[in-house]
């Protein structure tokens, strides 16, 4: 069998990617895989260090104006799926499927026009652009939210699965496991702090307020603070003494590794990263960034509070005291931390991976 991954732009649309071609590589150890991706992006560093061939596409997403540069990526676009549908000819795959990014779109879009099944993930309840328009060509389509059925004219019916997660998260190290491995504390509490692969400066900047505070409680951390805002934080954090155990990333390659050894994750509220905390079973701070499409993030963070396995706070009213707060709340609060895992831990009890491959491979006999 061979198939074609594709999925780019940020970990929530590379990550499931991954995680389905590794559910391939489980069921069908004979099976050949390829990522196509944006050339040069961080799809193309992961591919390969989870051991994939990797094939780049230059192009970008559209600015929501009217504007010159949209002209220049259109025709950037349209040369892609050029590019892609070479890609395809020469691998000729069985199946070719998408989990969002405008990468997706001239793959998908290419493969659409071959005898290949196709298919794409959404994660979101609130679908992008890339997959509304996909979900019209495409032979199925996955959802990891009902809610999203209502909002895509799709060709054949949708089959809601949840959103997949990576192997090595879904069969996580034992929390003590995982913090002697990373040389941390089982005695003290650790927190796990990130707004996902791009960095979300709101959490950045009420985080570092609160770092003093927190160091007097004895609680011990992991910051990802995201490439653009990681000089930024170092340059304030630098001149600061500190006692306890803690540590400022870039980005975080081993995360399965820090969501095991967490007692709480403060996040944004992106459908793969909650799906993360989920899998692993950990009470979360989730902070929706404002000026996601359709405001997406926020009902992801509303729905993890509707579910009890977490908090949120709007990003307008994120501030230094309001996040200390909820912090110290969970993490003093060891009943109602339990309570949030046991929570969380249900919320993803099945292996959407397992569904989204038994399908397509059952589409490819017919």
């Amino acid at each position: 069998m061979r198939i074609i991954v594709t999925g780019g732009g940020t970990g929530g649309h590379i990550y499931p990617a991954i995680a389905i071609a590794d559910r391939f590589k489980e069921d069908y150890p004979d099976s050949e895989i390829l990522y196509v991706g944006v050339e040069g992006g961080l799809e193309s560093r992961l591919a390969s260090q989870y051991g994939y061939d990797f094939k780049g596409l230059k192009v970008k997403g559209f600015q929501r104006k009217i504007s010159i540069e949209n002209i220049k990526r259109a025709i950037l676009a349209a040369k892609a799926v050029k590019e892609a549908a070479y890609i395809i000819g020469e691998f000729k795959p069985d199946i070719v499927i998408g989990t969002g990014g405008y990468v997706c779109g001239p793959v998908v879009m290419a493969a659409s026009k071959t005898k290949a099944v196709t298919a794409i993930h959404e994660q979101n309840a609130f679908p992008g652009i890339t997959n509304k328009i996909l979900a019209k060509k495409v032979d199925k389509v996955f959802l990891g939210f009902e809610a999203a059925k209502d909002r895509m004219k799709c060709k054949h019916e949708p089959l809601i699965v949840g959103n997949p997660v990576r192997k090595d998260i879904r069969n996580p190290l034992d929390k003590s496991e995982a913090r002697k491995k990373l040389g941390l504390s089982n005695e003290t509490a650790f927190i796990l702090v990130t707004g996902g692969s791009g960095g979300f400066g709101a959490i950045n900047n009420a985080f570092i307020k609160i770092i003093p505070k927190l160091i007097e409680r004895n609680v011990e951390f992991a910051f990802s603070t995201g490439k653009y805002y990681y000089e930024a934080v170092m340059k304030i954090l630098k001149d600061k003494e500190f006692s306890c155990n803690f540590r400022v990333f870039e980005y975080i390659d081993n995360m399965p590794d820090y969501l095991s050894a967490s007692d709480l994750c403060v996040v944004s509220a992106g459908a793969t990263t909650l799906a993360e905390i989920n899998a692993v079973g950990r009470a979360s701070i989730v902070i929706p960034k404002a000026y996601t499409s359709e405001n997406h993030q926020e009902y992801n963070a509303k729905y993890i509070k509707s579910k009890e396995a977490g908090e949120y706070i709007l990003e307008k009213e994120l501030d230094e005291d309001n996040l200390f707060e909820k912090i110290m709340d969970i993490i003093e609060n060891s009943e109602k931390r339990i309570f949030m895992e046991k929570n969380s831990r249900e919320l993803n009890s099945i292996d959407p991976c397992e569904a989204i491959v038994k399908e397509l491979s059952q589409l490819i006999v017919q």
